[in-house]
């Protein structure tokens, strides 16, 4: 019981800390473009506007990390990801 428990929650703390990556690197994307967003970008070289305003397009887009089209990795993602696996396993342990 306590091995097994023990990996359960090694489980857990490993998924918790990948969505928590994920949702770091999407986190500094935002804070770069707010940062470039509320710079004086539009007092630079015009060849500087451009990049910048390359630069912000790409943080507005930013990029989707999806796992098999069904999981997109983040806090609110791994909130998600634990609700269902307990209501799963409750499910389960009901119907035995």
């Amino acid at each position: 019981m306590l091995i097994s428990s023990a990996s359960i929650l090694s489980i857990f703390m490993y998924m918790f800390y990948m969505n928590y990556l994920i949702q770091d690197l999407n986190n500094g994307r935002e804070c770069i473009f707010t940062a470039l967003y509320n710079s004086e970008w539009y007092r630079t070289p015009v060849s500087m506007q451009k990049l910048l305003l390359f630069i912000m397009l790409r943080t507005l887009k930013g990029e989707t990390f999806n796992l098999l089209v069904v999981f997109t990795p983040s806090l609110e993602g791994f909130a998600t990801l634990v609700n269902t696996s307990v209501s799963y396993f409750m499910v389960m342990y009901s119907i035995q």
